[in-house]
């Protein structure tokens, strides 16, 4: 299995390209997945990771969920990562939906299951704020 942790912040180039791990590269030499998740943060996928969500999204959509699944599907796009640059092209649309603005930095947080892509700002509002003190221990 699969398994992404640690984090790394590049900046968005004017292209609105974000350089991926060197470590991470190798997990998607068959491609890879870029898809928009509910917190405001984008997924990048592995090929299996994404069958395996598409699979619940079917499951999903047998049980009356035909909206759901095709915001989801809507909102994904087969991508590369540049074998030479270690780059990886993300859409415009995903770029609003996540609030990356070119020329301003990035965070590529390991999620386990998947390398989430983050502006900065709001990782720290919807994550560090709220996991940080519990994890911690510290009071709030």
């Amino acid at each position: 299995m699969d398994l992404f942790s640690g984090n790394s912040e590049h900046t968005l180039d004017n292209k609105g390209r974000v350089i991926v791990p060197a470590k991470h590269r190798a997990r998607y030499s068959d491609g890879g997945f870029l898809a928009r998740e509910t917190n405001r943060s984008l997924a990048l996928l592995t090929r299996s990771t994404y069958e395996k969500k598409a699979a619940e999204w079917l499951a999903r959509y047998e049980t009356g969920d035909e909206e759901g699944m095709q915001y989801w599907a809507s909102g994904v796009e087969e991508v590369a990562i540049d074998a030479a640059t270690g780059r990886l092209l993300i859409p415009p649309y995903m770029r609003r939906y996540a609030q990356l603005d070119v020329g301003q930095p990035v965070l590529l947080a390991g999620a386990l299951t998947h390398i989430a892509i983050w502006n900065p700002a709001l990782f720290d509002e919807r994550i560090t704020s709220v996991a940080e003190p519990g994890f911690t221990r510290d009071k709030k």
